[in-house]
């Protein structure tokens, strides 16, 4: 028992299940479309549209501005977008909002094809 005890103590210790190749741990985690841009403009800026989303795609990026949106489109905004990636990925993205009174309402829809 305690040459066993001693073997397990010796053996190198690891908290990590899954070896990270490359220090990258890309497909391993869940949510992994969310990180794939949504339109050619937010691609283009390198994701980094989370400020300056004025159209249906603000619902993608900081939901928190589509009231700004819906306020300078005149009440609604509606997106959609169909973007061919490589190695044969296609992302189709649909959003609209819409300014209802003092509230403004909004929904999107993300479908990504790997294969």
């Amino acid at each position: 028992l305690v040459a066993l005890l001693l073997a397990l103590l010796a053996a190198p210790a690891s908290a990590q299940l899954i070896p990270s190749y490359g220090e990258t741990r890309a497909g391993t985690a869940g949510f992994q479309f969310l990180d794939v841009p949504v339109d050619p403009r937010g691609a283009a800026q390198g994701g980094t549209a989370v400020a300056t989303a004025d159209d249906a795609s603000a619902l993608f990026w900081n939901p928190a501005l589509a009231p700004r949106t819906a306020a300078e489109t005149g009440g609604t905004e509606i997106g959609a977008a169909h973007l061919n990636y490589h190695a044969g990925v296609q992302l189709v993205y649909g959003a609209a909002i819409r300014r209802v009174g003092p509230l403004t309402l909004g929904a999107h829809v993300q479908s990504l094809s790997s294969g």
